[in-house]
């Protein structure tokens, strides 16, 4: 699982490359606590390397959060929206385009 600009971090520390992915977008929270949601949301070792695998080959979606992606986004945008987040975008379904506060899967879209 190697990734463009970020070989092998995927694998060998998924949080921090998605802590940092994060940063990257979001200036109005502290990487701290970026990284204290991002521990809460990711998992396990499995989900924490497909969520940033799909961040670092997706970033717009942080910005841009169209369905589909994994349900492990939403949770994670859902969960930096209510830390505080201001620029990462919260899911929108896929039909009306309306923020969504929780999710609900329809086939591959939110």
């Amino acid at each position: 699982m190697t990734i463009p600009g970020h070989p092998d971090q995927a694998v060998t520390d998924p949080i921090g490359l998605i802590v940092d992915l994060v940063v990257a977008v979001e200036r109005h929270l502290e990487p701290g606590r970026i990284r204290a949601v991002v521990a809460g949301v990711a998992g396990g070792r499995s989900k924490s390397r497909r969520l940033a695998a799909h961040l670092a080959e997706h970033p717009r979606v942080l910005n841009d959060v169209r369905s589909p992606a994994p349900r492990a986004v939403g949770d994670l945008l859902i969960a930096l929206r209510a830390a505080g987040a201001q620029a990462v975008s919260p899911p929108c379904c896929a039909e009306c385009g309306r923020q969504m506060r929780t999710l609900q899967r329809r086939g591959q879209d939110w």
